[in-house]
């Protein structure tokens, strides 16, 4: 039920329509899902097969009554037992689409002091949750990459950068908070910033350009622009002695997972995953260029005690 990449095909759920007493050669047979018709539940051998686990802990058997996402696939054999074509469902259960929960870890947030005393580093990862394949690369058509947005805003909120880079499966790539601010959509350069990590998945045909700005509303099925899972960041800071003329000091944390608002309330409040979009969207629409950050490059960046 929506099972995990390279999931063995024996733990999967099964129902073989001619045991159950439809006709396997000629004829067409309809019919709908019951309510009390436990399909998937409960095993009839030689007919249903309950996904493997599904009764134990951390199970997911199909529940129309209950909110969520399941996909099913519909496989045609010859009769010679061999398959001859597939079709997948995606089923979902939701009321409304918009009370999809975003992905874990796809929103991070972690601020930035003292820039005119030091630089400070971003250094972001990919876990390979999305999928991995055997050929590398660090381009954004690589199996499993995902595109990491970063939204950068000076502390009287305003949005001074954003830009979008390709992060693939065991990647390290890295940002400088100077880069972030080299080309600020105004003058002004902020000696503090607070940064926004998006993760989305690239496009065919765009991979991750200008994805910041074409972030989509959460769907139940993931699609290209839309939220997804595999991001880690971590970065350092600088800190002001507590007694003058002694050296800042630097620290390195996580960056901090956050729940991003994705849903619009009343009035003007449209939701924090559309304000980031928006604001990127004219950033590059009006900016003549400024306001793109300069970010980023391959390998870890850091810093030592100034």
């Amino acid at each position: 039920m929506d099972p995990a990449s390279f999931t063995p095909g024996a733990s999967l759920g099964r129902m073989v329509l001619p045991n159950a007493g439809f006709p396997s050669v000629g004829g067409v047979v309809q019919n709908s899902q019951n309510l009390g018709f436990a399909y998937l539940r409960t095993a009839v051998p030689g007919i249903i097969t309950p996904p493997a686990g599904f009764a134990n802990p951390g199970g997911v058997p199909f529940d129309p009554t209950t909110p969520g996402h399941y996909t099913f696939a519909l496989r045609a054999f010859d009769l010679l037992g061999n398959q001859v074509a597939q079709v997948v469902i995606h089923v979902s259960t939701l009321a409304d689409p918009n009370a999809v929960t975003p992905p874990a870890g796809s929103y991070q947030v972690r601020y930035f002091s003292n820039l005119n005393a030091g630089d400070s580093f971003i250094n972001i990862t990919n876990t390979g949750e999305r999928g991995a394949g055997l050929a590398a690369g660090t381009t954004a058509n690589t199996t499993g990459a995902i595109c990491v947005n970063a939204y950068v805003f000076s502390p009287d909120e305003q949005m001074v950068s954003c830009c979008s880079c390709p992060v693939t499966p065991n990647g390290l790539v890295s940002m400088s908070a100077s880069s972030l601010v080299s080309n600020t959509l105004t003058p002004a350069v902020p000696t503090s910033i607070v940064v926004k990590l998006v993760s989305t998945i690239p496009t065919v045909a765009n991979g991750c350009t200008n994805s910041a700005a074409a972030i989509q509303p959460l769907a139940p099925i993931p699609q290209p622009n839309g939220l997804t899972v595999g991001m880690l960041a971590w970065a350092t800071t600088l800190h002001a002695p507590a007694v003058a003329g002694l050296p800042f000091a630097t620290t390195e944390t996580p960056f901090a997972p956050a729940t991003l608002s994705t849903v619009a309330g009343a009035g003007d409040n449209i939701g924090e995953l559309n304000r980031l979009a928006r604001l990127c969207n004219f950033i590059n629409a009006n900016g003549s260029g400024f306001g793109i950050c300069r970010a980023c490059r391959l390998g870890g960046l850091g810093a030592g005690r100034l």
